[in-house]
C-alpha cells in the first residue's frame, strides 16, 4: 500500500495561511454565535501544524497564529467554565472542543519553544491583557504553566512577568495585583527548573522591587506600595520552593544586597523578617556548611 508523502508548506505559503487566520478567530469574545468560526479556525490551525515544521514556524511571523490559538483556548475554556457554573448538565461538545483547543495550544507552544520563547511569552501577555483575562488567575496559571514546561523550566517567564507588572502598575493597580498573584502561584510550579545563575539575579530583582514597595519618602515609588505584600509572598515562596543548597546562596545574596543598599531602620526590620524566614528554612547538614559556600568566603 502506498502512502502519500506529507506536504510541507513553503515559508511564504505558511505565512499567507497564518495571515488569513484573523478572518476566523476574531472577535476575541465569548459570544456563542461565533462558535462555528472558532471551530473553523481550530481546523485550520491543525492543518497548519500538520503541514509545517518547527523551523518554518519559528522563521515566520507567528503572532497571528498564537493569538488565534489563545483565542480558541479562551473561548472554549471560559465557555466551559461558565456552563459548569450555570448548569449541572455536562456539555460534552464544549468539553471535547476545549480538549482539542488545549492540544492545539500545547502543540503550538511546543513548536515555538524554547527558541522563540521570549516573543511567545510577550504575545501571550498581550493577549491576556487585551481580553482582560488576568483576573481569572487559575486559568492564566494553567496557560503559563504550559509555556514554562515547553520552555524547559527557564526563569525567562518570571523576569518578563516582573517587567509586565512594573509597566502595568502605574496605570492599573488592580490588574497588577492579579498579575503578581499569578506569579506567586507559578513560582510553586514543579516545571520550574531552578538554576543558581538565573535564580540569584531574579531574587535580587525581587528584593529591589520589595525595597521600592516599603519606601515611604519617594512619591515616584509610592505605587509599588500597593504590591508590597505581593513581592514579599513571592520571595517567601521562592525560599520554600528551592532546594536546601540554593537557600544558602539566597541568604548570601540577601546579605550582600543589604551591604550595598542604603536602608533606614524601618527597611531593616522589613528585610530582617525575610532573612529570618530564609534562615529558618535552611538546614545545616555539616559544620563546614554553616560557613556558607566556599566561593562566598572572604579570604
Amino acid at each position: 500500500m502506498l502512502f502519500k508523502a506529507k506536504t510541507i508548506l513553503s515559508t511564504q505559503d505558511l505565512q499567507d495561511k497564518i495571515n488569513q487566520l484573523h478572518v476566523n478567530y476574531l472577535p476575541m469574545n465569548l459570544n456563542p454565535s461565533y462558535e462555528r468560526l472558532k471551530i473553523s479556525a481550530m481546523n485550520k490551525i491543525e492543518q497548519i501544524l500538520h503541514e509545517s515544521t518547527r523551523k518554518n514556524l519559528q522563521e515566520v511571523d507567528f503572532e497571528e497564529l498564537l493569538l488565534c490559538v489563545l483565542t480558541i483556548l479562551y473561548f472554549f475554556g471560559m465557555r466551559l467554565k461558565i456552563n459548569n457554573l450555570k448548569s449541572r448538565n455536562w456539555n460534552w461538545c464544549l468539553k471535547r472542543n476545549f480538549i482539542r483547543a488545549e492540544t492545539v495550544f500545547q502543540d503550538t507552544i511546543n513548536n515555538l519553544s524554547p527558541e522563540r520563547s521570549e516573543i511567545t511569552i510577550k504575545i501571550t501577555f498581550k493577549f491576556l491583557s487585551n481580553v482582560d483575562l488576568w483576573q481569572f488567575e487559575s486559568f492564566v496559571v494553567q496557560i503559563l504553566e504550559v509555556i514554562l514546561y515547553y520552555n524547559n523550566g527557564q526563569t525567562t517567564i518570571f523576569n518578563l512577568m516582573l517587567s509586565d507588572i512594573q509597566s502595568t502598575l502605574f496605570s492599573d493597580v488592580k490588574s497588577a495585583r492579579h498579575r503578581i498573584r499569578v506569579l506567586y502561584d507559578l513560582l510553586k510550579s514543579e516545571n520550574w527548573i531552578i538554576e543558581k545563575q538565573y535564580l540569584l539575579p531574579f531574587v535580587s530583582r525581587l528584593l529591589e522591587l520589595f525595597s521600592y514597595s516599603i519606601e515611604k519618602n519617594d512619591l515616584k515609588l509610592s505605587a509599588y506600595g500597593f504590591l508590597r505584600k505581593g513581592f514579599e509572598v513571592c520571595l517567601r515562596r521562592i525560599f520554600e520552593r528551592v532546594e536546601n543548597h540554593h537557600r544558602i546562596f539566597i541568604i548570601t545574596t540577601m546579605l550582600n544586597w543589604f551591604s550595598v543598599v542604603n536602608l533606614n531602620s524601618d527597611h531593616v526590620l522589613e528585610f530582617s523578617s525575610l532573612l529570618d524566614r530564609a534562615a529558618e528554612l535552611y538546614t545545616v547538614e555539616s559544620y563546614t556548611e554553616s560557613f556558607g559556600p566556599v566561593e562566598t568566603w572572604i579570604l
